[in-house]
């Protein structure tokens, strides 16, 4: 996903999440925390991998559940997250149920197996616990678009959580991809470019 910013105003330290600073998944290179939203990932590896900068945390292991937060939603964890619960974009996503299965468990001699049910998602996709991020930290830096390539769970989710937002959504995608997915995108109000090819 891309957004472009028109810049941040910066938050009381109390305020500010764990994140330290962001690390290269290949190279180990850091950059700054609040690395602006239009960064293509880590400088050193561009060419072969936008998208590869992890974050770190000052501490590896907090506690979000232990906090006020009476958030029901993947919020929650908002101490762990790039921006504030008071900034998030949220339609409800997460915290959807493991049931448990049994059965399917029995066959392949698992004991106590349950599946995460991410249907319960707003859009009926996990990609929604990217999208409430990515649309929240856009939004909190001033971003008035947000884009992404998609056929189709990927730019559904994005274009709901841009709507929510009051946030333009451009999702490119390629020709001849599934049309209720593409309906599903539009009907957020999104633009949709088709691709002829890749």
């Amino acid at each position: 996903m891309s957004a472009h910013s028109s810049g941040e105003t910066s938050r009381p330290e109390s305020d500010k999440s764990r994140v330290l600073e962001f690390a290269c998944i290949r190279c180990g290179a850091s950059y700054p925390a609040d690395v602006s939203i239009d960064s293509k990932g880590c400088a050193r590896c561009q060419e072969t991998a936008p998208a590869n900068l992890r974050p770190v945390y000052s501490d590896p292991n907090p506690h979000p559940l232990e906090s006020a937060t009476t958030s029901r939603s993947l919020w929650r964890f908002a101490p762990m997250l790039p921006c504030t619960e008071a900034e998030a974009v949220s339609l409800g996503e997460g915290l959807t149920p493991l049931l448990a299965a049994p059965r399917i468990g029995a066959f392949l001699g698992v004991r106590n197996l349950a599946v995460k049910d991410e249907g319960r998602n707003p859009t009926w996709s996990h990609k929604d616990r990217f999208s409430t991020i990515a649309v929240s930290v856009a939004r909190a830096r001033g971003a008035k678009t947000v884009a992404t390539a998609s056929s189709g769970n990927a730019g559904a989710s994005l274009a709901a959580y841009a709507a929510r937002a009051g946030l333009k959504c451009v999702v490119t995608t390629f020709a001849g991809s599934a049309g209720a997915m593409l309906a599903q995108i539009r009907k957020y109000g999104a633009t949709v470019l088709p691709l002829v090819s890749k």
